[in-house]
């Protein structure tokens, strides 16, 4: 089947099992090669990506890291009775893009801001944010949180357990309720899990300091982007109405819920000699933190 949401650097591949099969595949895969292929080349060639199988028969896989602008081939691949079936080979070309004002791009699924949310240099902390709210504050506590009812356990929006608030399944913010989106507008937004693990993945991350700042410079690693670079200060964090941490420290929201607890959203969180995800910090949707907003 033609491939979908396809952007400058990634895409979904899809296929199909026939209608008359009659048993479940033991496998489904995707073959994917750059430029216009033959399904002899994609057999030989072919970087293999593990597929996801549906209850209709469809099948899927996501690409990351793929080139802006340019063509690929790929072919739907099963096991049936272990025979290997291979379908139709289709292709597809990845969009381009260009950065809007305040973007950085590092040839990876999204653009980065070149500040925090609420600053305009790069070394300047900006505002600071509880998760799900779009305004910043003066008193970051479970009884000033927007969505709930004064505590972490009567959560009234993004909730998955009824231990914590009234269950809505949410977990990842609505336009709404991202405050990237509602002080930027047009395609800006707050990143995902997903897309903070791909900047730490795909780029170098460099302890440093701009301007008597201390943060992290991260730079791509992606061929054709090495030169482009952004910086993440060590903004610390709100509690209360004091701020923590500042100089030292840098705590910074993903749009993701956390999977385990609905009280808590995946972040990253990051000190001189260390970075790491996080989705835990004593109840910590209320807190406040830096936004780095993205651009798709």
């Amino acid at each position: 089947m033609e491939a979908s949401n396809i952007s400058a650097f990634k895409a979904t591949l899809n296929g199909s099992l026939p209608l008359d099969v009659d048993a479940e595949p033991t496998e489904v895969w995707f073959l994917s090669c750059p430029s216009a292929v033959s399904l002899e080349t994609l057999l030989a060639e072919g970087t293999s990506l593990e597929a996801v199988l549906h209850p209709d028969g469809s099948f899927d896989a996501k690409t990351v890291s793929l080139d802006m602008d340019a063509q690929y081939s790929y072919v739907a691949c099963a096991r049936l009775h272990g025979e290997d079936l291979f379908g139709e080979v289709k292709t597809f070309t990845t969009q381009t893009r260009e950065a809007p004002e305040g973007a950085v791009e590092l040839g990876l699924s999204v653009m980065w801001g070149s500040c925090n949310l609420g600053s305009t240099v790069p070394e300047d902390y900006g505002h600071y944010y509880a998760w799900g709210e779009t305004e910043p504050k003066e008193d970051y506590t479970w009884e000033t949180y927007l969505l709930c009812r004064g505590s972490y356990n009567t959560l009234t929006k993004y909730c998955t357990d009824g231990d914590y608030g009234a269950v809505d399944n949410k977990t990842i913010l609505e336009l709404e309720d991202d405050a990237a989106h509602a002080r930027l507008g047009g395609n800006w937004r707050m990143p995902t899990d997903e897309e903070w693990t791909e900047l730490q993945r795909q780029c170098t991350w460099t302890w440093t300091s701009i301007n008597g700042v201390s943060g992290y410079k991260v730079t791509s690693r992606k061929p054709g982007y090495t030169d482009n670079w952004i910086f993440l200060p060590a903004a610390g964090h709100r509690h209360g109405e004091d701020h923590f941490d500042y100089g030292s420290y840098g705590l910074y929201w993903s749009s993701s819920l956390s999977e385990r607890d609905s009280y808590d959203a995946w972040y990253v969180y990051f000190y001189d000699s260390h970075v790491t995800r996080r989705s835990y910090y004593y109840y910590d949707r209320y807190l406040g933190r830096s936004i780095r907003p993205v651009a798709e």
